[in-house]
């Protein structure tokens, strides 16, 4: 690898840290909260942004953005390829006043539905491949799905609901095969309790961005270059590589595992105790070799998070 003297950072080392749910349902569709509800749901949570991604609906909420929250404006569409199978797609608009008509076809092969994902890539939405596994989706559907720039590693109604665990088998296979997309942990936030509480797949999955301020253009930006992380409990602090060797600063983990491209390119450090929060990692073996990295932590609890990976 080139410059491997060089400090390459996995995570921006500026900018401050935002938490943020990318895939959310409201009444707007098939969701049990009014946008407004969803808004102070998450921020009593500490989270600053939710992409609103309604089914078939893409509808701008700039009247919920303030200083303390940024609304991004998505959709999410749902396309067939079989009786137990589908494809869905979340698209986040670059533009936060975008809109989008979904035409009302059939779209039942994947020809139609690359041709969807084209469309939206088009219109400047940034796309993302939902639970693959709830879909119902092989590993041969994922191969055939187009250009997405992320893929969902972790969703919280999946999770809850089917009992399914992360999805990042399937992302890491795809970036063997040399797809280059992020990955992202969400909610998919749909169900009410019968008090009128929050479902039971709220504030499982969530994606952080550092971004040098919360506004729609910084997020958007971040979410662009790979300066996230998503998780279903642990927090990245700091990550970089510097002459061989990673450097993670994270919240208290009894793991730490570092992925390349080949099953001899790991590295790990794994304590008995939730106690690692500063780790290096010799990692030359995997830069030497690989066209890929990126670094998973855990913790006792089953929490997990997933840095960005970088391309080698």
């Amino acid at each position: 690898m080139k410059n491997e003297n060089k400090r390459i950072y996995m995570l921006a080392p500026e900018g401050n840290l935002y938490k943020t749910n990318l895939h959310c349902h409201t009444t707007v569709s098939d969701g049990k909260f009014t946008p407004e509800e969803i808004k102070k749901l998450y921020m009593e949570r500490g989270y600053s942004a939710v992409a609103f991604t309604d089914h078939k609906v893409c509808r701008p909420h700039p009247e919920l953005t303030d200083a303390s929250f940024v609304a991004l404006t998505g959709v999410e569409i749902a396309f067939g390829i079989g009786r137990s199978t589908s494809v869905h797609i979340c698209g986040i608009a670059r533009d936060p006043l975008a809109t989008l008509e979904i035409p009302n076809e059939p779209m039942d092969d994947m020809e139609k539905i690359n041709a969807g994902i084209r469309r939206l890539n088009e219109l400047d939405f940034i796309t993302t491949l939902n639970h693959p596994r709830w879909s119902g989706m092989s590993y041969a559907d994922v191969t055939e799905i187009g250009e997405v720039g992320n893929i969902e590693v972790a969703n919280g109604f999946e999770m809850i609901q089917d009992g399914y665990g992360t999805s990042d088998a399937i992302y890491e296979l795809e970036l063997r095969r040399g797809r280059r997309a992020y990955p992202l942990a969400t909610d998919d936030s749909h169900r009410a309790t019968a008090d009128g509480g929050a479902g039971p797949e709220y504030f499982h999955g969530f994606t952080v961005i550092r971004a040098e301020e919360l506004t729609y253009g910084a997020l958007i930006s971040a979410l662009d270059s790979g300066s996230f992380y998503a998780s279903t409990g642990p927090l990245f602090h700091e990550l970089w590589i510097e002459g061989g060797v990673l450097h993670v600063e994270c919240s208290a983990v009894s793991g730490v595992y570092v992925h390349g491209e080949l099953y001899s390119h790991r590295a790990a450090v794994v304590e008995s105790e939730d106690k690692l929060t500063r780790v290096d990692i010799n990692v030359e073996k995997i830069l030497a070799g690989s066209k890929f990295l990126f670094v998973i932590i855990s913790d006792k609890s089953g929490g997990r998070a997933f840095s960005a990976p970088i391309w080698l």
